[in-house]
């Protein structure tokens, strides 16, 4: 075999072995990954976490809570919260910018009206944003694939398709937001169709 089908053998691999760790990970921890901001104090989470953690938590300063994302822990925490921050800092994407982003050569990606079918401002901006940052990547990179994973009711998947033409691999674990986002999608293949007439 040539060596670019060795490196894509290898790199197929690695992707295995990272998306495994990836998914141990988050089963693992679902009742966090679940957990959405908004219903932190509606819901109670802050009871669902276990007492030794909230201990812990609680007695951190704002500067190290900022730290936790890269893996800061202390000797004194509970093993399993320190277990929890590393596997999740281990896990996690690199959380250096490129220099693209810190230099600001993204630019947002304008979605029509369509596209913006079941949004709020704050999801336009968000999905807008991050649209462009990905398509910075795609650029930069020559990807013309990507996986949206936790998609949702698919905002994202949908804009990255429809505006730059990219290979969108939707990964969404809720049957619900599943539906949504297809139910949507013909939504907006309707109105497009209804206004391309």
């Amino acid at each position: 075999p040539s060596k670019s089908m060795e490196n894509y053998a290898e790199n197929l691999v690695g992707l295995r072995k990272r998306m495994q760790q990836l998914l141990a990970l988050v089963s693992e921890y679902e009742w966090i990954s679940d957990l959405h901001v908004v219903e932190f104090f509606r819901l109670q989470w802050w009871e669902k976490i276990p007492s030794l953690w909230r201990g812990a938590l609680l007695d951190l300063r704002e500067a190290d809570l900022n730290r936790l994302p890269y893996g800061f822990t202390k000797d004194s925490w509970p093993e399993s919260l320190k277990l929890f921050v590393r596997s999740c800092n281990e896990q996690g994407l690199q959380r250096t910018p490129p220099s693209w982003v810190v230099e600001g050569k993204t630019l947002p990606i304008s979605c029509c009206e369509e596209l913006c079918l079941g949004m709020s401002p704050k999801k336009k901006h968000e999905v807008s944003h991050l649209a462009g940052v990905v398509r910075c990547v795609c650029e930069t990179t020559g990807c013309t694939a990507v996986v949206d994973w936790g998609s949702g009711l698919g905002y994202l998947g949908e804009c990255l398709w429809r505006v730059d033409g990219l290979r969108v691999w939707s990964v969404e674990g809720r049957g619900e937001r599943v539906e949504g986002a297809e139910r949507r999608s013909r939504d907006i293949q309707r109105r497009h169709k209804r206004n391309n007439v």
